[in-house]
């Protein structure tokens, strides 16, 4: 079904059962075709350039931007040709992928060279850059940032305004409390960029906390709210303060209450 005023232009293969909303614009190139899989919906006023792929069974919401041109396409300037750390980040397919069964609510912009497994659920307003791999499974709550060159693993929720640095990796199963910041300029230079913050699995940080370059928190480990990491975190234990300190270890039944609760989400089918 197709819209008042929409527009389909170039190379486009819309599949079975698709419903696209009033003046959308679709876009597709013989360079960059664009694809929207079977029984997909797309909003009014959503915009998709060419290069985007749409995997079946997804909802995109009214005044959604995909495929949003690159830094690099619009200035021809590469980031990772400045800031060589950002080369083991880059996403070598160009496109904007999207797996089955996303939610993308209205507003949300998702740029270029993005990687984006099934059943992905954006709040709204979400802002997705180039150069970023995101799992399956995973939440972006809404006007939250996600900066480019970024690795995010499976059933990671990342809560509502959020603003992530580059040169982070996420591991699977982490949660993300909102209104949190990240850092990836250890020395506030400009242009300097370090890595940023290292997630391991099945971590919780807690609301209004800020990580500083170079960091890590190691796997199973819990940051309590407001709190200010500025060094590494061992695996498995409570850690909260400005700056962080380590306050105990955490037992075995609070871990395994967490990981069976976020395996509902990783597993999800």
């Amino acid at each position: 079904m197709m819209g008042k005023g929409a527009i389909i232009e170039g190379e486009v293969e819309i599949e079975d059962d698709v419903e696209i909303g009033n003046y959308c614009i679709i876009k597709g190139s013989e360079d960059f075709p664009t694809k929207i899989g079977k029984g997909s919906k797309i909003g009014d006023l959503s915009t998709i350039q060419p290069g985007v792929e749409v995997s079946p069974k997804s909802i995109i919401g009214e005044r959604v931007t995909l495929g949003h041109p690159s830094k690099e396409t619009q200035t021809g300037i590469n980031s990772s040709d400045i800031c060589p750390i950002l080369k083991e980040f880059e996403v070598g397919d160009p496109r904007t992928i999207i797996g089955s069964g996303a939610i993308i609510r209205s507003g949300t912009v998702i740029y270029r060279s993005t990687n984006i497994g099934k059943n992905l659920n954006t709040g709204h307003n979400a802002i997705i850059r180039e150069h970023l791999t995101i799992g399956d499974n995973c939440i972006v709550g809404g006007h939250t940032e996600l900066d480019g060159y970024t690795i995010i693993g499976n059933g990671t929720i990342i809560s509502e305004l959020i603003v992530t640095c580059q040169a982070m990796k996420i591991g699977n199963g982490v949660f993300f409390g909102g209104f949190l910041s990240f850092s990836e300029n250890k020395y506030t230079i400009p242009g300097k960029i370090t890595y940023g913050p290292f997630i391991d699995d099945y971590v919780r940080i807690g609301t209004g906390s800020l990580l500083m370059a170079e960091t890590k928190v190691g796997k199973y480990s819990m940051i309590g709210a407001n709190t200010l990491v500025t060094k590494q975190i061992p695996e498995r234990v409570l850690a909260f303060g400005s700056p962080a300190k380590v306050i105990r270890q955490l037992t075995q039944e609070e871990i395994d209450e967490f990981v069976n609760a976020m395996n509902i989400r990783i597993n999800k089918k």
